[in-house]
């Protein structure tokens, strides 16, 4: 039976309104489903998520704020009709749509089985409001990552003029997943090179 940890790779990408998961909240959630072999996109879902508390009413420091104004995030969540879901009934429901369509259902029946790699530009921040946000959705997770951050210190410390020009990021959840995936095919060339 094929190993879905070896299988796929789930790109993921939390814009938050601060680092710190216990305080503050995840306003946007970009996920995209990759086959791990050749990085074929195979599904993708990006949604506005509910903040715990109203955004006029957020502290948020200046710097993140003007992150997200720029980015035009804030506008966009503020000016939105209709109701928002939580992060973890959001994942639950991405979860969802990935087994209808992707995803072995018989695999992933079972609370205890980690099915997921987590990708993505520094994933352990992402992980953090995972854990703390979203438990349900954190345990299906692996416990090992592939952090595309890491793959690019290495490359500038061990071979700079490999180094991809720095797109820099977007802080708009899907556009940033692509572009970790955008970033990581250079990465997986290396590797096949070298069988």
């Amino acid at each position: 039976m094929p190993d879905l940890t070896d299988d796929y790779l789930l790109m993921l990408d939390l814009e938050t309104t601060g680092l710190d998961p216990s305080r503050d909240s995840v306003l946007e959630y970009a996920m995209v489903l990759v086959d791990a072999n050749d990085l074929t996109v195979l599904w993708s879902d990006t949604q506005l998520i509910a903040t715990r508390i109203p955004l006029n009413q957020m502290h948020m420091s200046p710097y993140v704020r003007n992150m997200h104004t720029n980015s035009g995030l804030l506008a966009e969540h503020m000016g939105h009709k209709g109701p928002l879901l939580p992060l973890e009934e959001t994942l639950a429901r991405a979860l969802g749509m990935m087994t209808q369509h992707w995803l072995p259902s018989e695999r992933l029946s079972s609370n205890s089985v980690a099915w997921a790699t987590l990708c993505g530009y520094s994933i352990h921040f992402d992980r953090g409001f995972l854990k703390q946000q979203a438990p349900n959705f954190e345990a299906k997770c692996s416990h090992r990552m592939l952090d595309v951050s890491t793959l690019r210190r290495c490359t500038k410390q061990w071979a700079p003029n490999l180094l991809r020009e720095a797109v820099g990021a977007q802080h708009r959840a899907l556009v940033d997943c692509l572009d970790a995936l955008d970033e990581l095919r250079p990465y997986r060339k290396l590797f096949l090179a070298q069988k």
